[in-house]
């Protein structure tokens, strides 16, 4: 491969390496901004899934989006998050049974991972009902929470900031100089010469 060939294939592979990595923060700051105004207008709740037990249908580290829902409107087969009853913390599993409770419903959960409910039930007069599911989106959601996560992202906006910055690789100057001598080639006027027109013999002396 010559110089010129070496040069042009590093400036193609830089367009599209700059190309992608533009796309990618649109993209990313689109769901960002999609987000912020779904948990304003719509009360959607983001969650990060941190096990297994709702899987394959949800793998870990997803990031699920949940409205708040009153019991009564509550069906089986719904996925809700609730707070565990006899542990900190929360759980997010499929409705297996309903039952009419002293104060809202007790829900019967299960996992779809597991093979049997949850030895508890759940009293509740609402719950976080899933409504949309966005696969190991949580991972960057839980780095945004640390600080090497928060670093890593400077970084990365750094690098993308710089990268769109950076002038693509010049051609060499042997092509440049020849690309110029094409294009002035190309575009010059053609000179015209004069030529003598020839005259008739003893014309020149007729009025």
């Amino acid at each position: 491969m010559s110089k010129m060939e070496a040069s042009s294939a590093a400036r193609a592979v830089f367009e599209v390496v700059r190309s992608v990595l533009l796309w990618a923060a649109a993209v990313l700051g689109a769901l960002c901004i999609v987000g912020f105004l779904l948990a304003i207008v719509l009360g959607v709740r983001p969650l990060v899934v941190t096990s297994g037990s709702m899987a394959p249908s949800i793998p870990t580290g997803s990031l699920i989006l949940s409205v708040d829902t009153p019991a009564s409107e509550l069906q089986v087969g719904h996925v809700v998050t609730v707070a565990r009853p006899d542990a900190p913390g929360l759980v997010t599993h499929r409705i297996a049974a309903i039952e009419p409770a002293d104060l809202g419903v007790a829900l019967t959960l299960q996992g779809d991972a597991n093979q049997t409910p949850d030895v508890s039930k759940y009293q509740v007069t609402h719950a976080s009902r899933l409504v949309a599911v966005i696969p190991f989106a949580g991972v960057f959601v839980q780095a945004m929470q640390s600080v090497r996560g928060l670093v890593a992202i400077v970084a990365l906006i750094v690098a993308l900031l710089a990268v769109y910055a950076l002038p693509a690789p010049r051609l060499p100057r042997s092509r440049r100089s020849a690309g110029r001598r094409r294009h002035a080639g190309a575009i010059a006027p053609r000179r015209l010469v004069n030529e003598p027109v020839p005259v008739p013999a003893g014309a020149a002396g007729q009025k």
